[in-house]
Order: structure tokens, then C-alpha cells, then sequence
């Protein structure tokens, strides 16, 4: 809760002119009203008066009651009640706690402020003003009492005179701003067993006559994957103006579908509002699968997996899988761990975690990816194969005849690679004691620099180049 001083002197800010019009010492009734101006700098602005420091404005008026403003004259001896009604430009409800008159009271005429009793018209307490709704502002009124004091030898002289005093006052309210939320994802589209993380930005928002933000969104963001919730009230990390939270669900995608994400902020102290955001994340198979698969999703406590001989997309997150692919067209991944996999003759795709695994591939055109894992033993048939290997050392690769291409991640090392008689492109990557074995020369060993003794690596039938 802020603070804030609404009046200052008020000459330049909000003066109020009370004509008072008194009757002669018979107090015979009249029937003039009391009239009043407010004016700032000369400008008039109808009722309300308002300049670049002000918070809210005041007018005022003469009631000879205090329960309805009934315009009336002040006259010696009658009790009257001023009213304050204050006016409220802005877009969050203000609680007034206090109204004054700031004394001396002046006069035009030859009547003297000691002729009115102002000593009841401070109001402490508690008024809420709303807030402003469309062009319309929100008001509330508080009547306080206000008298021409009964002195005969002043009746005359009092007579149809002009007040002029200023007003002052305090007010609190809280500042709420508006919210804008967008989601991100570290990954999109991403791979069937890619991790993705899912970053929503929380934006507050100033309006229109709004105080500049004290800090970015203050609360928590719960993430959504259609309607299952997938983190649920992470704490933002606040900002200057954005605040984020993160989420990374577990496990990763185990298919190739499109995912409805949503990230929903609600705030914790009042100060902002809540707002939305949404994403759609695309998740593939991986690079190479294509068509129509049979979908077999791995059990951890059944691990030993056969495939249908046809087409199979196998999914198997976890350690110790054994993958018999049979004989069809497959596209297997599986997680970080000790796997076990093997796949027929035909178009595969094979990717693996990190973790020591052992992969055989028959006779076709294999794709095999593996982590950053070592001491992973992979063969494979006679066929234009893809390997990538990780950043990690002793893997084994073996390969039959064909033009295969073979990556070692940068620091990839002790790896020994071993071809038959093709015309094979081996990518080094920069790691160290690396050794290549071709069934005949044509082979050519991409290095990032030369000469290839800087690597400690043997090259047998490869011709070592640079990019």
C-alpha cells in the first residue's frame, strides 16, 4: 500500500470560492443559494480541476444537511454542513483518510475570516472513492459541520461575501496493473525423448495514469499440457517489468504429436492481475523416420521389447532395454543407460542416451546416434549407414562395405572405427587417440587442423584433410 499526498497549496491546485449569504439580524429567510468556482492557473475546468501533480480533485458545497447534499445558505445561527465530494481520475479505488481546510481562510469583503467556524470541518477517517470507470470518475462525498458564527455587530458587514480557502487531504490505494503473459520453448519442434523447457514471461503493463511499475509481476505460473497440469505453481523470478518461470516436464515426449500448452500466472499480493499464454509444441520422430509405425512404448519392468517385423516406432525410456527390432523399417529411441539393441536389414533410425550401449544393425541404410556415454559397441551391415558419436571415449564402431559417414563429437576420443572395402567421410571432431581403420584407401579423415600427429590419432587407408 502507497501513500499519496493528493494536495499540496492549494492556489495552483484546488481552491474553493463559498459565497456566503447571510440574512439581516430578523435571520428572515432567503432565497439565494450558495454558488462556488474552482479554478488552477486561471483555467476553468468545470467541476473538477486536476494538473499534472494531482491525484484526485475536490469540490465542495453547503448543505443544511448532513445526510443529503441539499445546496443551502449559511446563515448566523443555522447549522450547515459542508460537503467535500472527491473525485477520482484514476484506475485503482483510493481510500481518503483525510480532509482539511488550511487555514488562514481569506475575504474579499470587509467581513472577517473570524466570522466562520471551520473547527469541524477536518474529516479523518476512511472514504472510499472508486475507481475511475470508462471517462467517468469515480466520486464519493463526506459531510462535515460548518457555521457563520452568531456575531450581530458583523451581520451586515458578512453579508453576501466571498470566501476563498485551499484544501488539503491524504489518500492510500493500491496500484494494479495489468498482465500480459507469453510461453517459450527451448525446443520447437522437438524430438520424440528431447527435453524441452517451457519459459513463460510475465509482463506488467502501465496504464494510463499509472504510477511506473515497482517491479515486474510478483507470484506463480502453472503450466498446462492441454488439461493436464504439467507444473503447478512454480514462484516467478521477478524482473524489472518481466518476471519468468520455467518448467521442463518429466518424461519427455514419448510420440510425434502436437502438444496445447498454456502457462497460467496468478498473482500473490494484489498488485497485478492474472493473465494467459499459449504455445503449440510440435514433436517429431527423429530425423530419417518417416511413414506409418506400429507404436510400442517401453515397460522398465519388462524390459525386453520384440518388434512386429514391420514398421515399428519404439519408445523406451530408462536403463537396461533389450530391442529386438525384427526385420522391418524401424525408428527405436531410447534413454540414458545400458541398452541393448538390435534391428534387422532395412531403413533404421536408432538413437540412444548417454550410457554404455550396444547396438547391430543389419544389411540397409542405418542412422545411429549415440550420447555422450562410452565403451558403446556398434556394428552394422553393408549399407550407406550414418553414425554420430558423443563427446564420450572407448566406443567401437564396426562397419561392412558401403559409403558410411561416421561423426566423433569435438573431444570425442578412444574411439576406434573400423570399415570394409567403401568410400567412407569420417568427421574427428578434435578429440584425441582416435583410431580409423579403412578396408581401402579412398577414405577421407576430416580434421580441424593438420597435421593429424597433433591428435594422436592412427589413420590407416584415410587421407587426413581440413575443412
Amino acid at each position: 500500500m502507497k501513500a499519496k499526498r493528493f494536495s499540496r497549496t492549494r492556489s495552483a491546485v484546488k481552491t474553493g470560492a463559498l459565497a456566503l449569504f447571510v440574512a439581516a439580524l430578523a435571520f428572515a429567510a432567503t432565497s439565494q443559494v450558495l454558488t462556488h468556482s474552482h479554478r488552477n492557473s486561471g483555467s476553468e475546468l468545470g467541476d473538477v480541476v486536476l494538473t499534472a501533480t494531482q491525484n484526485f480533485g475536490i469540490t465542495s458545497t453547503i448543505s443544511d444537511s448532513s445526510s443529503v447534499q441539499n445546496p443551502a445558505s449559511l446563515l448566523s445561527g443555522a447549522p450547515r454542513y459542508l460537503w467535500y465530494t472527491v473525485h477520482n481520475p484514476l484506475l485503482v479505488p483510493i481510500t481518503v483518510n483525510a480532509l482539511s481546510i488550511i487555514t488562514p481562510v481569506a475575504n474579499v469583503g470587509g467581513c472577517g475570516a473570524s466570522n466562520l467556524d471551520i473547527s469541524g470541518t477536518t474529516f479523518s477517517g476512511s472514504l472510499v472513492v472508486p475507481a475511475k470507470v470508462g471517462a467517468t470518475q469515480g466520486t464519493a462525498s463526506v459531510a462535515r459541520p460548518i457555521s457563520l458564527k452568531n456575531l450581530s455587530a458583523s451581520q451586515d458587514a458578512c453579508k453576501g461575501v466571498t470566501f476563498t480557502f485551499n484544501y488539503a487531504g491524504t489518500a492510500t490505494y493500491i496500484e494494479v496493473y495489468n498482465t500480459s503473459t507469453a510461453v517459450a520453448s527451448s525446443l520447437n519442434p522437438s524430438v520424440v525423448g528431447q527435453s524441452v523447457t517451457y519459459t513463460a514471461n510475465v509482463t506488467g503493463i502501465v496504464g494510463s495514469g499509472q504510477d511506473p511499475l515497482p517491479n515486474g509481476p510478483t507470484g506463480t505460473v502453472t503450466f498446462k499440457d492441454g488439461a493436464t497440469t504439467i507444473c503447478s505453481n512454480v514462484a516467478v523470478t521477478v524482473g524489472a517489468t518481466t518476471s519468468t518461470a520455467s518448467c521442463t516436464p518429466a518424461p519427455a515426449y514419448s510420440s510425434p504429436v502436437s502438444h496445447a500448452i498454456t502457462a497460467t500466472y496468478t498473482n500473490s499480493d494484489g498488485n497485478f492481475t492474472g493473465s494467459n499464454g499459449a504455445l503449440t509444441q510440435v514433436v517429431n520422430l527423429p530425423t530419417g523416420c518417416s511413414g506409418s509405425y506400429n507404436s510400442i512404448v517401453g515397460n522398465p519392468s519388462s524390459p525386453t521389447i520384440n518388434g512386429t517385423n514391420g514398421n515399428d516406432f519404439v519408445y523406451a525410456v530408462g536403463a537396461n532395454y533389450t530391442i529386438n527390432g525384427g526385420q522391418g523399417n524401424d525408428c527405436i529411441v531410447v534413454g540414458d543407460g545400458a541398452n541393448t539393441i538390435t534391428a534387422g536389414n532395412g531403413t533404421n533410425v536408432i538413437v540412444a542416451g548417454n550410457g554404455k550401449n550396444t547396438i547391430t544393425a543389419g544389411n540397409g541404410t542405418n542412422r545411429i546416434t549415440v550420447g555422450n556415454g562410452s565403451n558403446s559397441t556398434i556394428t552394422a551391415g553393408n549399407g550407406a549407414n550414418t553414425i554420430v558419436l558423443g563427446t564420450g571415449a572407448n566406443n567401437s564402431v564396426t562397419l561392412g562395405n558401403g559409403a558410411n559417414t561416421i561423426t566423433i563429437q569435438t573431444a570425442g576420443n578412444h574411439n576406434t572405427i573400423t570399415v570394409g572395402n567403401g568410400t567412407n567421410d569420417v568427421f574427428l571432431g578434435g578429440g584425441t587417440f582416435n583410431k580409423f581403420t579403412g578396408g581401402k584407401s579412398g577414405n577421407t579423415c576430416h580434421l580441424p587442423s593438420l597435421p593429424a600427429s597433433t591428435y594422436n590419432d592412427t589413420l590407416v587407408n584415410c587421407t587426413a584433410v581440413t575443412p
